[in-house]
């Protein structure tokens, strides 16, 4: 990918600074602004620049020129006349300096880049400004949209404080926050080819002329970017950016920040003295010539080049990632999704939840919680919905868990599955290809996409061939979502996990809850199957985990866009020795299970291979079947004890989200 950076203006309000050296040249930290932004881009894997000189452009050649010279070793031979230098530079660049006019305007200046740019996308940004983009995300947001162009939509600074009062009383100051004193264009531009037909001439301003007849013509997207973002146009820029550069806080230095890297999951989630990481969350609160560019080559030791990897978020970043964010959860009412509601609320996000039917026996409800998010009432089919709340919430990570997931209620009724599990997908992935803001999203699918398969294990290259009504619901909604993805670059992965199981499932048809509540009762449990179904029973905060872990890596590997991954503990068993597994933890053997033999229209064996998952993200379960057992029955135990869901684990009652079948 080729970055344009326009570095040819005069800078007349610096001019403190800009009589001896252009604007792009004046110096944060003892490094031109110019540097830090190729250092942005860079950190994104944006590495061949295209620099359109014009002011004092002799300035930043030499500086390129003399960038490897003078950092590396140099051996002289006075004899011969011969200077041999041994670069030592970290930065993997190729720099092209192109002389584009002294009076040229910044459209003029792309323009007569034509040459070099014909080949595809390409970036272009302002040298006097930095933020904290995502550029990658920007990338393909662009490509989302399908236009010709897309900038990035800034907020500027304020000029003035801003004060928070509880009635008289000033309770907070901030000077100049980041704020919605409305939208600007901040630089950091993506372009078709196509934009030269709206470039005529030196004298063509890429704002007035190209972009406005852009915006005319339906050819511009914007990008919007509510976080850090700073001009230096004047004195006062400047000294304010190199306050936050001297503090160590300047929130542009996201090439500092620590590679991703494979970790130890477990390690990450239980701390160091096997805490576990939701307990640690709680207790821390047209014309113009064109030039040929002279060339500076910064790499000296071969491309580096992007390679799929294991990679994992350090663990700092796996507690930090969700702090603030905007998390759209559909289904948060039920099993998975109230435990997941509960991981991001410790771990202090921003949580909006779509809630079709009030449940006051949800456990978002009855603990409270529901108090905590941003409840939007309506029907996951409902498009317009969905695009007004991904829009006015500015959401960033989305996860669709919101399904009709009983197999029984799929075979009286599979028109109103198919709206909730088919519909509901393409309204909320077309949503969310039309919002500038959506960066990552996790869509639950499950091992009912794959069908009945002669081979097993499933592994995600086994084909999606359900045929009774919940599994072809769920077949469609995994495709689209590929579909969307390899489309239209939108940012989603897919899960495919068995039987959710855990504390808070109030639905006793499904056989784990309705087991131990019967052996609570001192009653026989009910096996509606013959008993001989095989299946993956998958500990609910094991999958919340997963979930939480695939959206973190995809905000950092954009190759695990429209992938699949298995999520299971590869521990298969059949419906009978489930509930032996429960009356052996509940010391209750003696109650045998009465077996009705009366499903039908079900898959009989479903298992899933979990290796993509250990080779690609470095998962694997926090908890085998048995603890997680252990677990859910000491959360049924106390709920019957007291009538109350357990204060220290959340979930639901399973309405309307992905979470496994009855048996």
């Amino acid at each position: 990918m080729k970055v344009i950076l326009l570095a040819g203006g005069r800078g007349t309000r610096l001019a403190e600074e800009t009589g001896v050296r252009p604007k792009p040249m004046v110096e944060i930290g003892g490094k031109p602004i110019l540097w830090h932004i190729m250092q942005g881009y860079a950190h994104h894997g944006f590495d061949e620049f295209y620099v359109a000189c014009g002011y004092l452009g002799e300035v930043i050649k030499q500086y390129f020129i003399d960038y490897s010279r003078l950092r590396g070793d140099v051996s002289v031979d006075l004899r011969h006349g011969t200077i041999d230098v041994s670069s030592a530079t970290d930065e993997h660049w190729q720099v092209h300096l192109v002389d584009t006019g002294q009076e040229t305007m910044t459209g003029g200046r792309v323009l007569r880049l034509r040459d070099e740019l014909q080949d595809g996308t390409f970036m272009v940004t302002y040298g006097d400004g930095v933020g904290n983009i995502d550029l990658t995300s920007l990338l393909h947001f662009h490509k989302q949209q399908g236009k010709l162009a897309t900038l990035t939509a800034v907020r500027p600074p304020a000029r003035y404080g801003g004060l928070e009062f509880d009635g008289e009383s000033v309770v907070s100051f901030t000077e100049k926050p980041q704020t919605g004193e409305g939208w600007i264009n901040g630089g950091y531009l993506v372009f078709e080819p196509g934009i030269f037909d709206y470039l005529q001439g030196d004298s063509c301003s890429l704002e007035i002329d190209a972009l406005q007849q852009l915006a005319g013509d339906g050819q511009l997207a914007a990008y919007r970017h509510p976080d850090f973002w700073q001009c230096m146009d004047t004195i006062r820029d400047k000294q304010l950016l190199e306050r936050l550069w001297s503090t160590g806080e300047a929130p542009w230095k996201v090439w500092d920040m620590p590679s991703p890297k494979p970790v130890n999951r477990v390690a990450s989630l239980n701390g160091e003295n096997g805490q576990h990481r939701s307990d640690i969350a709680k207790s821390s609160h047209g014309s113009g010539g064109s030039s040929r560019p002279q060339m500076i080559s910064l790499h000296e030791s071969g491309m580096n080049e992007k390679e799929e990897t294991t990679a994992e978020l350090p663990e700092m970043e796996c507690v930090t990632f969700w702090r603030d964010r905007r998390v759209f959860v559909t289904g948060g009412t039920g099993l998975v999704g109230s435990w997941l509601v509960r991981r991001l609320l410790d771990l202090e996000a921003d949580v909006i939840c779509l809630v079709r039917d009030w449940a006051p026996h949800s456990a978002l409800v009855r603990n409270g919680l529901i108090s905590k998010v941003t409840q939007v009432r309506g029907h996951i089919e409902d498009q317009a919905l969905m695009e007004r709340t991904l829009n006015e919430y500015e959401i960033d990570s989305v996860f669709h868990l919101a399904a009709q997931t009983i197999v029984g209620t799929a075979n009286r009724n599979p028109v109103s599955t198919f709206k909730s599990n088919i519909e509901g997908t393409w309204s909320l992935l077309e949503g969310c290809r039309r919002s500038p803001t959506v960066k990552q999203i996790v869509l639950a699918s499950s091992d009912k996409a794959y069908g009945t398969q002669r081979q097993l294990p499933y592994d995600e290259d086994t084909p999606l061939e359900g045929r009774h009504p919940y599994d072809v619901s769920k077949s469609c909604a995994d495709l689209i979502a590929q579909s969307y993805a390899t489309t239209y670059d939108l940012p989603v992965v897919v899960t495919r996990c068995g039987n959710f199981f855990g504390g808070g499932d109030l639905n006793w048809n499904r056989i784990v809850p309705g087991t131990i509540r019967s052996v609570i009762r001192d009653e026989c449990p009910v096996i509606r199957s013959n008993g001989k179904f095989v299946r993956d029973y998958f500990y609910v905060e094991d999958g919340v985990e997963a979930y939480l872990m695939l959206a973190e890596q995809l905000a950092h590997r954009p190759e695990l866009i429209g992938q699949a991954f298995n999520f299971s503990n590869e521990h298969p068993v059949t419906v009978v020795e489930i509930v032996n597994h429960i009356l052996e933890a509940m010391n209750s053997t003696e109650l045998q299970p009465s077996i009705l033999n009366q499903a039908s229209h079900e898959i009989p064996e479903q298992y899933l291979s979990a290796d993509k998952a250990r080779d690609v993200l470095g998962w694997k379960p926090l908890w085998s079947l048995e603890e997680g057992l252990t677990r859910t029955v000491d959360w049924y135990r106390q709920f019957f004890v007291t009538g109350e869901l357990p204060g220290n684990s959340i979930a639901a009652n399973g309405v309307r989200e992905e979470s496994g079948t009855h048996f």
